[in-house]
C-alpha cells in the first residue's frame, strides 16, 4: 500500500499497488490502485479504472503510484516512452548468469520476441547453426568463449545481423573493444524494458545504430545499511540458489587462494546484483576485482572480500523465508 500524506487538513491518501505475474487481475473496489502486469507497457496507462505498467520499470512504478494519488502524470512521462510494440523476432541470447537470463527472456517475450538462451559463447555458436535470428545479445565476460570471442567469431563466418553486449560496467575502453571485436553497441545492465524496444525498433525500421548509453546508475547507498533487493516474487527461489551457490564457489576460491577465480565469481555476482538494485554493493565488488586486476596479493582483499560476503548474505535472508523452492 502506497500513502501520499495530503495537505494540512487533508486526509491522506491510499493507493493500492499490485504486482500480478501469471495470475488474473483480482476484484477491488477499495479505492485507487496501480497494477505491475506482464501485459503493462514501459509507461502508465490508465485503463478501466487503474494504472497499468510493466513489471520491470520502477521509474514508471513510481510515476503511476503518484498519478493515481491524484498528481498530474508529467508530459515527459506520457509522450518520451514509445507505446510497446510486439516484434516478432527470434533473438539469440548468450548470458551465463541465470537471474539475467530469466529477466531477459521474460522482457523479449513481454515484446513479442522469442529467445533462444545460451550459457556462453561456443553453446551461442551452436544455437546459431539451428535458427535464424535478428540479434545477437551478448554478456562481455563469460567462461570459456566471452561476448568478444562470440562477436567474433560470428562475424568471421559471414554473420551481418546486430550484435550488442550487455555489461554492467561500459568504460569507454570496454566499448571500445566491443567494436572492435564487431559489435554494433553495448547495453548497460541493468536492461530496462524500454532500452530493449528502441534497440528493436531501430532494428526492425531497419536501422540499427549504436543506442545511447544509459548511465550507469550512482551509488548512494550506506555500506552499512544497503537497501532491500528488489527480487520479483517468481525468481526468489531462482535468485536465492544462485547467489548461495556462488558464495559456495566464492568460498572455495578463497580456500584454494586463486584470485583469477575469486575474481570470476564476484563478476557473476555482480552481474546478478546490478539487476536487483544493489548499487553500493556492486561497486565494492567492482573495486575487489579491479585491485586483483591490478596485480594486488589476494591476502591484501581477504577484509574487503568478508565484508562484501556479509553484506551480501544480510540481504538474501529476508528473501529466505519468502522464497518458495523451484519446481523439481
Amino acid at each position: 500500500m502506497y500513502r501520499k500524506d495530503g495537505a494540512a487538513g487533508l486526509p491522506s491518501s491510499d493507493v493500492l499497488l499490485e504486482l500480478v505475474l501469471d495470475d488474473s487481475l483480482p476484484a477491488w473496489a477499495g479505492g485507487p490502485r496501480v497494477v505491475a502486469c506482464r501485459e503493462g507497457g514501459v509507461r502508465p496507462r490508465h485503463i478501466d479504472g487503474f494504472w497499468q505498467v510493466g513489471l520491470h520499470r520502477f521509474d514508471a512504478i513510481v510515476l503511476a503510484l503518484a498519478a493515481a494519488s491524484g498528481q498530474p502524470l508529467a508530459a515527459t512521462a506520457e509522450g518520451r516512452l514509445p507505446a510497446t510494440r510486439r516484434f516478432g523476432l527470434q533473438v539469440l541470447v548468450a548470458e551465463d548468469n541465470p537471474i539475467n537470463q530469466a529477466i531477459l527472456r521474460d522482457q523479449l517475450e513481454q515484446l513479442g520476441c522469442r529467445a533462444v538462451v545460451a550459457s556462453d559463447g561456443n553453446e551461442a555458436l551452436g544455437y546459431w547453426q539451428q535458427g535464424a535470428f535478428a540479434l545477437v545479445l551478448t554478456d562481455l565476460n563469460m567462461p570459456g568463449l566471452d561476448g568478444y570471442g562470440l562477436a567474433r567469431a560470428l562475424r568471421a563466418r559471414g554473420v551481418s545481423v546486430p550484435i550488442h553486449g550487455a555489461t554492467a560496467n561500459a568504460d569507454p575502453a570496454e566499448r571500445q573493444r566491443c567494436q572492435e571485436s564487431g559489435m554494433q553497441g553495448v547495453l548497460v545492465k541493468p536492461i530496462t524494458l524500454e532500452a530493449l524496444q528502441r534497440l528493436l525498433t531501430r532494428i526492425t525500421d531497419g536501422d540499427a545504430p549504436a543506442p545511447a548509453m544509459q548511465e550507469h546508475p550512482s551509488s548512494t547507498a550506506s555500506h552499512d545499511k544497503d537497501p532491500p533487493l528488489q527480487v520479483p516474487a517468481k525468481m526468489q527461489s531462482l535468485f536465492v540458489q544462485t547467489m548461495q551457490a556462488d558464495l559456495d564457489s566464492l568460498r572455495q576460491a578463497i580456500a584454494a587462494a586463486d584470485p583469477t577465480r575469486v575474481a570470476q565469481v564476484l563478476h557473476r555476482i555482480r552481474g546478478a546484483l546490478v539487476i536487483v538494485g544493489a548499487p553500493a554493493l556492486v561497486d565494492s565488488g567492482l573495486q575487489i576485482e579491479q585491485c586483483l586486476a591490478g596485480g594486488d596479493d589476494l591476502a591484501t582483499q581477504v577484509a574487503a572480500i568478508a565484508g562484501f560476503q556479509r553484506r551480501l548474505e544480510q540481504l538474501l535472508h529476508p528473501l529466505l523465508d519468502t522464497a518458495s523452492p523451484l519446481p523439481s
